[in-house]
C-alpha cells in the first residue's frame, strides 16, 4: 500500500525545491477522486460500499482502513455478516458470489482513491484467508436452480391478453414482456425490483431507427412514430452489455410479438404524459399517478397464464419465473 511518506518521497525526488507544487496537485486529484467515489456510493450504484461505510462507522474505524494495522479480520467479519444476511441488502442469506462481489466492490473503491486494495497481496493475488473463506461458502451454496424456458404459446397468449384491454397497466406489462424477451434482458433492467443494484433502462436509452438512420425518439413527430423499422437500447450500466453500446432489433412482422411495435407503443404512452427522459422504461401513467411494472407482477402473470395453458405444453406454474423469459429468448 503506498504510504503518505512514500508518496511524499516520490514527489520530493521529482520536485526538490517544491516549485512545481506536485504535492498540492496530487491533493486536488485525490479530493476529486474521493468526490467521484462518494457520488457513486450515494447514487447506490454499489450498495455494498455504503454498507461497508456504515459497518466501519459502527466500529469507529476509517472505511479506507488507513488507521487499521491489519484490515483482514474486519473484511472477514464483514464477509460473514454479509453472507448470513445481517448486512446484505436483502437482509437474508446470500450466495458466495454475492459476498465475493461485495468485497471486490469495497477493495476497488479503496484502490480508486490511491490506496492498496486490502483484499490483495502486493502480488495482486487474493489473500489466502479470504480465498479459503469464500471457497467454504461456495461449497455450502445450494445447487443453482434450473430456469425452464417458457413455451412461446404462453408468451403469445399473455401479451395478446394484455393488448386486448385499454388498461395502461396491462399494456405496459405486455410491452415489458416483449422487450425483455427479445432483448434477452435481466428482469431488473425492464421491471422494478427491490435490488438496489439493478440498472433499468430509461426513456433516454431507447432509440428508434429507420434503415439504420437514428431518429430522435423523444422529439420525433407523433404522426410518424410508426415509421421506424428498428428499435435500439443503449447499454450504460447494465451487466450484459458494453458501456455505450447500442443494440438494435428490427420488426418481427408478427401482429402481437413485435419488439419494435411494443417499444413504440410504450414510447407513445410515456411521451403522452410528458415524462422525464430519465424515467425508467417500466413506468406507466394510470389514475393520475406513475406506477412501475414489477418483476413480481411479471412472474405472477406468467404463472397465471401457465395455469391455463400449462397442461397443453407440459410445464407447471412453479417451473417458471420472470427469469424464464431471458432463458427462453436465448434459445429462440
Amino acid at each position: 500500500m503506498p504510504t503518505i511518506g512514500a508518496s511524499a518521497a516520490t514527489l520530493a525526488a521529482c520536485d526538490p525545491t517544491g516549485a512545481l507544487d506536485l504535492a498540492g496537485e496530487l491533493s486536488l486529484i485525490k479530493k476529486a477522486a474521493a468526490k467521484e467515489v462518494s457520488a457513486n456510493i450515494s447514487c447506490s450504484q454499489d450498495t455494498s460500499c455504503s454498507i461497508w461505510a456504515d459497518f466501519c462507522r459502527d466500529l469507529t474505524c476509517d472505511p479506507l482502513l488507513q488507521d487499521v494495522a491489519d484490515p483482514l479480520p474486519l473484511l472477514q467479519i464483514f464477509a460473514n455478516r454479509y453472507r448470513v444476511g445481517t448486512l446484505a441488502p436483502s437482509h437474508s442469506p446470500v450466495k458466495s458470489r454475492m459476498v465475493e462481489a461485495a468485497l471486490r466492490a469495497i477493495g476497488q473503491t479503496i484502490a480508486a482513491l490511491g490506496y492498496r486494495d486490502p483484499r490483495l497481496h502486493p502480488s495482486g493475488k487474493l489473500d489466502l484467508h479470504l480465498h479459503h473463506q469464500l471457497q467454504a461458502y461456495m461449497k455450502e451454496d445450494p445447487p443453482p436452480t434450473q430456469v425452464k424456458p417458457i413455451p412461446l404459446q404462453i408468451i403469445h397468449h399473455l401479451v395478446l391478453q394484455c393488448y386486448q384491454t385499454p388498461d395502461p397497466r396491462q399494456n405496459a406489462i405486455g410491452h415489458m414482456i416483449t422487450l425483455g424477451f427479445f432483448f434477452l434482458l435481466r428482469p431488473g433492467e425492464y421491471a422494478y425490483t427491490d435490488n438496489l443494484d439493478a440498472a433499468p433502462f430509461r426513456l433516454c436509452d431507447v432509440h428508434l431507427l429507420h434503415d439504420n438512420v437514428r431518429l430522435d425518439a423523444l422529439n420525433f413527430p407523433e404522426h410518424l412514430l410508426d415509421y421506424p423499422t428498428q428499435i435500439a437500447l443503449k447499454f450504460n450500466r447494465q451487466k450484459n452489455g458494453v458501456w455505450g453500446e447500442l443494440v438494435g432489433l428490427g420488426r418481427s412482422n408478427h401482429d402481437i410479438l413485435c419488439k419494435v411495435r411494443a417499444g413504440i407503443n410504450h414510447l407513445k404512452h410515456l411521451r403522452l404524459h410528458r415524462t422525464h427522459p430519465t424515467t425508467p422504461i417500466y413506468k406507466y401513467f394510470h389514475r393520475n399517478t406513475w406506477a412501475p411494472v414489477t418483476t413480481l407482477e411479471l412472474t405472477q402473470h406468467l404463472r397465471s397464464t401457465t395455469t391455463i395453458l400449462g397442461n397443453q405444453v407440459g410445464i407447471q406454474p412453479a417451473d417458471i419465473s420472470v427469469w424464464s423469459l431471458r432463458s427462453n429468448g436465448a434459445m429462440a
